[in-house]
């Protein structure tokens, strides 16, 4: 069964605000941890220049596993979002080609410019609510996607940079 397009909304358009302003403030806290990681690395791969036995440090084998397992996860769900917003697109190239149709059809059939000029701008504001549904839609779904994919990201570095600061 086809879900029914939502009409625009204030208080979506807010939270879809509020998510995208979270992960913008966990997107800034991922910046500075990975930094923070990436010194501490740096400094232990620096001592184990002068002695290298340091080089068996497991953080020395966790570096490539640990990005591995984050970046899989982050594509997941990335990968979890696509059937949203192709469903989304796909409702609004119907709705645009069902537009179109009705269009053409009227216009070869209407003889009175001021029913003619009606119908065009009726279909007009239909063409406007679809296009701002499916933005809405799309906007949110993005915004999802990209929380579900900065998780596993923020996490591993967070945990990284809290873990490494205290060695």
């Amino acid at each position: 069964m086809a879900r029914r397009p939502r009409t625009p909304s204030l208080r979506r358009a807010a939270g879809t605000a509020k998510s995208a302003a979270r992960s913008a403030a966990r997107t800034g806290e991922l910046a500075v941890a990975a930094g923070e990681v990436v010194e501490a690395r740096l400094r232990q791969l620096a001592a184990a220049g002068s002695d290298p036995v340091k080089l068996a440090h497991p953080e020395f084998q966790m570096m490539v596993g640990e990005k591995l397992v984050a970046m899989t996860a982050a594509g997941t769900a990335l990968g979890q979002a696509a059937p949203a917003v192709m469903e989304t697109v796909q409702r609004w190239l119907l709705t645009h080609g069902r537009i179109a149709f009705e269009t053409g059809g009227r216009l070869a059939t209407t003889r009175d410019p001021a029913a003619w000029w009606h119908f065009w701008q009726d279909q007009g504001m239909a063409s406007f609510n679809a296009t701002s549904r499916a933005a809405e839609e799309l906007m949110a779904t993005t915004v999802r996607a990209f929380g579900a994919a900065l998780t596993p990201v923020h996490r591993k570095a967070t945990s990284n940079a809290r873990r490494l600061a205290r060695d």
